[in-house]
């Protein structure tokens, strides 16, 4: 019978459900039925966590990752790699949806009030069906690079935890279909009741299959065109992120990782489908052990939230509707997309593999950010 069914704004998109063989086979050929597609698991990109000890003060020091996307120039050590210029209203107005293990939102990277449970989609393991609670720890790193107040680029930002991965990291297709659903209606609602205040939400994808998806893709394609951004990391198999799902999609930000010598990252994926580079090596953030832990780790995982927080902090700093570069509607995906790349570092990476976009994303240094509106 059906197990799941999705609709977007009241109009149907599609079932999850346990079919038959030959019934399949019957349904296949109906008109109406645009794609069938079998169950699939699906993989958070494993970021190596390695523990910091709590008692490491690093509140007046950022990360590299942080301040290699804060400046156009190479990080030298001593003189910049742990300098991050921002604005203070940095990601304020923006809402992010992480898809993902959960989030710790007793962490102290997250201010009281600030990152809330949104709702639970896993099917993988019962005793997680309706849990609140990062059980893994990838989740709230993930959140702390987008988002927490020492690790985070959109400090100010509203994060939301959706949690579609269990306690190993797994999770299927169609529960991270019902996350993006789920998150695109909220979205749709704070549109439609925006004073003014609401600028815009992204969804974070630091996950993927490992293979092409066409339902995974479509679900994607008809969010986005409700304006919602979507990032994803491009995957850890040094391989072609056009054979991976979500990475493949050409509706989402597709984001592969580099090394603080401005290398690709060994590990990461590559070619057509990546749109734009983001620090993806030893990455520190929160963790789930302790109100205080933390962990550095590496992988596409870190990479992709890095480029999520760095849209909030863009959108976030969003000119009035009064000013030159100035708008009462919130910016679509597609023009997100294009002036991200087109503010991006150019031809700053070294050692790509053929097809590959040398962009590596910039912040604007806290105060050069209105060149994002030109």
């Amino acid at each position: 019978g059906i197990k799941k069914r999705w609709s977007l704004s009241g109009s149907l998109v599609g079932y999850s459900i346990k079919l038959p063989s030959s019934a399949i086979s019957i349904l296949s050929r109906r008109p109406e039925v645009l794609l069938i597609e079998p169950e699939s698991i699906i993989y958070n990109y494993d970021f190596s966590p390695i523990n910091v000890p709590d008692d490491v003060a690093i509140q007046s020091n950022a990360g590299w990752g942080m301040a290699r996307l804060a400046q156009r120039q190479q990080l030298k050590p001593v003189r910049n790699i742990n300098k991050f210029v921002h604005n203070t209203m940095d990601g304020k107005g923006v809402k992010a949806y992480i898809l993902d293990t959960g989030i710790y939102l007793e962490h102290s990277e997250f201010d009281p009030g600030r990152v809330t449970w949104g709702t639970t989609f896993v099917s993988t393991n019962p005793d997680e069906r309706d849990s609140e609670q990062d059980l893994n720890g990838h989740g709230t790193h993930v959140a702390g690079i987008f988002g927490g107040k020492t690790y985070g680029i959109a400090k100010m930002s509203s994060i939301i935890a959706v949690k579609v991965l269990d306690q190993y990291g797994a999770g299927v297709v169609s529960d991270i279909m019902s996350g993006i659903e789920w998150a695109t209606e909220q979205h749709l609602n704070d549109s439609l009741h925006n004073d003014g205040s609401y600028k815009g939400a992204i969804i974070n994808l630091s996950l993927g299959l490992g293979k092409f998806s066409p339902a995974l893709n479509h679900m994607i394609e008809l969010c986005s065109h409700f304006d919602i951004n979507i990032v994803v990391a491009a995957g850890n198999r040094n391989s072609d992120a056009c054979f991976d799902s979500p990475a493949s999609s050409p509706y989402v930000i597709t984001v592969a990782a580099t090394t603080a010598k401005d290398m690709i990252a060994p590990f990461s994926n590559h070619g057509g489908c990546v749109d734009i580079f983001a620090p993806g090596l030893y990455i520190p953030s929160a963790y789930n052990s302790g109100p205080y832990s933390t962990a550095s780790g590496s992988g596409t995982s870190c990479s992709a939230p890095a480029i999520a927080g760095l849209i909030a902090y863009l959108l976030s700093l969003s000119p009035s509707a009064h000013s030159e570069f100035g708008s009462d509607q919130i910016m679509k995906p597609v023009e997100v997309k294009s002036r991200l790349k087109k503010f991006a570092t150019r031809d700053a990476l070294f050692g790509l593999p053929v097809n590959t976009t040398n962009l590596i994303g910039y912040t604007g240094g806290g105060y050069d950010w209105k060149g994002f509106y030109h």
